[in-house]
C-alpha cells in the first residue's frame, strides 16, 4: 500500500490536509495524545483488513485549533479509501452534557435486553461508586448492586414495564463496593426495536 494521499477538494482548506501529502504528513497533524491509537488502528487495517473507524483530534496548522474528526477507511486492493467527518460540534455537545450531568448528578443509561448489557454515561458509574474504566455491566450485575431489601420490587417494576412497553420509575438503594449506601431514582421507558426486540 502506498503512502501518498489523494484528498477531495476542500479538505486542505478545512482540515489542513494538503493534496500530495503522505501518511506521515497526515499523522503529524493528529493530536499527540491520540496518535498512538490512530497508528495502531491503521496498522490493524493494513495487516488484518480490519475496518478503520477512529475518532481523534487533529491540530489544524492554520490556527492551531483542535478539530475532532471521525476517520473511516477500508483497504481496497493496494489502496485505502476513506472519509473524514468533522464531529467537533458533536464532541463539544457531549462534553457539555457530561459536565451538566456531573453538576446535577444526573446520568443516562440504556439497557439492551437481548444482550443484557447496560450502557451508562460516566455519571451513572460515579453514582454507583464505580469508575467508567471498570467496563460494561450487565442487568444481572446491576441487580446485585441494589440493596437486597429493594431488589425484588425493582426487578418486578422493570418486568412490568417490559411486558406493557410502558415507562417506569423506581427509587431504590444501591450499595457501593465500599459498603456505602445511596438512594437513587431511576426512570425509564421500554421501547421495541426495529426488529421487534
Amino acid at each position: 500500500t502506498g503512502r501518498a494521499l489523494t484528498v477531495s477538494e476542500g479538505i486542505e482548506e478545512r482540515f489542513g490536509i494538503a493534496p500530495g501529502s503522505d501518511f506521515a504528513d497526515w499523522l503529524a497533524l493528529v493530536h499527540p495524545d491520540d496518535r498512538p491509537a490512530v497508528e495502531a488502528a491503521f496498522a490493524r487495517m493494513l495487516e488484518h483488513d480490519e475496518p478503520f473507524d477512529v475518532t481523534s483530534r487533529i491540530v489544524r496548522p492554520a490556527d492551531g485549533r483542535d478539530v475532532w474528526l471521525r476517520n473511516r477507511a477500508q483497504r481496497v486492493g493496494d489502496r485505502v479509501i476513506g472519509t473524514f467527518l468533522d464531529v467537533t460540534e458533536q464532541v463539544e455537545l457531549e462534553r457539555r452534557l457530561t459536565l451538566a450531568q456531573q453538576i446535577a448528578h444526573i446520568g443516562t443509561w440504556e439497557w439492551v435486553v437481548a444482550t443484557s448489557e447496560l450502557e451508562w454515561t460516566d455519571e451513572v458509574y460515579r453514582m454507583h461508586g464505580l469508575d467508567p474504566e471498570d467496563g460494561p455491566i450487565t442487568y444481572e450485575g446491576y441487580l446485585e448492586r441494589i440493596h437486597p431489601d429493594d431488589r425484588r420490587v425493582f426487578a418486578e417494576t422493570v418486568e412490568v414495564a417490559l411486558v406493557s412497553v410502558e415507562a417506569f420509575e423506581s427509587e431504590h438503594r444501591v450499595v457501593w463496593p465500599d459498603g456505602t449506601e445511596r438512594i437513587l431514582r431511576a426512570q425509564g421507558r421500554a421501547a421495541i426495536g426495529a426488529h421487534g426486540e
